[in-house]
Order: structure tokens, then sequence, then C-alpha cells
């Protein structure tokens, strides 16, 4: 394989913290002289669903190009790391964990083995971690609905990979006491935003908004509305805590929070080039706001 000058940001990891500006044209690069340049060998675990992935190895493969080899496991909470292991092989550069594709006890042996970078809502690695701020991003999708005056919104939360009680607590810390909170919690799956809905109908209680904490439960909820002759965001404003390849084609287009993964590659790649992959502390990384056709202000009849 031909190598190749290798160009990337020289803010590294800093875009995690939420602090330093998104990547732009003008944005300060450090070429890697040719000498330098090496084939990177990642790994990543992630589960099958996770939205972030394919984002990142993007953004990744924009700063590495043609010198990164790379595999990826569709990782499950029951695998052991000496199967995973087996799966990625011996050597790696960068070993990257989405949480929520193992079990926590699993990963003090894939860091002794790899090095290694786990990415997810949880704060229980302390090493070379970067937090998604599942509270922020519940908070920013509850007062955006606030700000538009709805006063009745219900969220319905999925248990899955341990984040109803952090999308909870961003949803009860915006609400306040300035509106009338609803929570409900589901599997993750399309079924349970239906069933949830139904639920809602089923027993009169008045609703104007609607958060779902993924775009599966957002696709479910929306069908459930359809039956009962609800039109989003006509009568039900609807937003999802995850932002997926499908969301922009939903109808209507459906309103979303994002973590921004392909940033986020950018930067491991350029932290990954430079041997600067040890953070001191753990990064958070914030979400924004991805405004479409699914919400709007509340009817005033």
């Amino acid at each position: 394989m031909p190598r190749q000058s290798l160009t990337c940001p020289v803010a590294h990891l800093e875009l995690a913290t939420g602090h330093e500006p998104p990547l732009s044209s003008s944005t300060s690069q450090r070429a890697l002289p040719e000498e330098e340049a090496a084939v990177v060998r990642l790994g990543m675990v992630a589960p099958l669903d996770h939205p972030l992935s394919s984002e990142i190895l993007q953004g990744i493969q924009q700063e590495v190009g043609s010198a990164l080899c790379w595999s990826v496991v569709a990782g499950q909470p029951w695998q052991t790391a000496p199967g995973l292991s087996a799966v990625l092989g011996e050597s790696l550069d960068l070993l990257i964990l989405l949480d929520g594709a193992f079990h926590p006890t699993e990963y003090a042996a894939l860091a002794a083995q790899y090095p290694t970078l786990t990415i997810g809502p949880h704060s229980h690695f302390r090493d070379n971690h970067v937090q998604l701020d599942a509270v922020a991003a519940s908070e920013l999708a509850t007062r955006h609905l606030l700000e538009m005056g709805h006063q009745h919104i219900a969220f319905v939360g999925s248990c899955q990979h341990g984040l109803l009680a952090l999308h909870q607590k961003g949803f009860l810390d915006a609400i306040g006491k300035t509106a009338a909170p609803l929570l409900l919690a589901g599997d993750g799956s399309e079924k349970s935003g239906h069933d949830a809905v139904l639920d809602l109908l089923a027993r009169q209680i008045p609703f104007t908004a609607l958060i779902t904490s993924n775009a599966r439960m957002a696709s479910g909820a929306r069908l459930a509305l359809y039956r009962r002759g609800l039109q989003v965001p006509h009568d039900v404003s609807l937003l999802a805590l995850e932002d997926t390849s499908s969301t922009p084609c939903m109808i209507p287009p459906l309103t979303t929070v994002h973590f921004p993964g392909e940033q986020l590659g950018q930067h491991i790649a350029c932290a990954l080039l430079l041997n600067q992959i040890q953070p001191p502390l753990p990064h958070v990384l914030l979400p924004a706001l991805l405004l479409r056709e699914s919400t709007t202000s509340p009817r005033t009849s």
C-alpha cells in the first residue's frame, strides 16, 4: 500500500468537550509528512443498531484515507473479551468500544490487550472515554418543545443500554414546574412506541407533544397517531433523541437530537495519528437539535 500525506485538525479530541467550534474549511490543519504516514489498524465493537458507528468510521476515513485498516464487530452485552479478541485479532492501534456492545466487566480485559477508547452515555469508564451527554440530549429536546408553547409533553423512554434514567432526568430537569410531565417506558421497539401512544389515548390523557428515546419508538408512535386520526405536527409534535439515516425520510421528517459522530471520528483519527489518544479526563460530547417538520407550536383551540 503506497504511503500518502495525511492532514488533520490540530485540535485533536478537544471537540468532545463541547467548547471547540465545528470543523470547517478554515480549520487550522497539520499535514503529516510522508515518513510519518502508516497503516492505522482500528477495531470497533458496536451494537447493531447504534446510529453513531457508521458516522464515526466515516469521520476517521476522511482523515486517514486509504491508510485505514479497520474491522467492526456487531457486539452484544453477553460477549466475552476472549471471544471479541478472537474476531478482532492480536494487534490494533485503537479499539473503539461503543457502550451497550459489551458487558462492563469485560472492559478491563479488553483494555489490557488493546489501546481502548469507550464512547457512550455512561461515565463509569474513567480512562479514555467520550461521554455522550444523554441528560443534555433529553433536556435540549424538552426545552425546545417548552419554548414552542407545549405544556402537556409525554416522554416514552427506552430501557435499553441504561438510558431510561438519564433521559428521564433531563426531561424532568427541563420540565421543572412549568408543565405536567408524563413518563412512560418501553423496550426501544416500534411496538413499544405504538403501544405507549395507544395507552395515553385510551386513558384520555391530554398531550400535545411526544418525545421518544429513539427513532424506532418515534416511528411506532407516529403510526399509532395516524391510526387514531391525529396528524403530526398539527395535533401532536413528535421528537426523537436519536438521529438515523431514516429520520429525514419519515412523514413528516422527524425532528431529532444528534451527536456529531462524524466530527468525533475526525478528531479520534487525528489524535490517533499524532499519538495523543490519552486525554487526562473523560470528555463530554454535547448534542445538537436537528429541526425538521415534526414539531410546531400547539394549537390554540
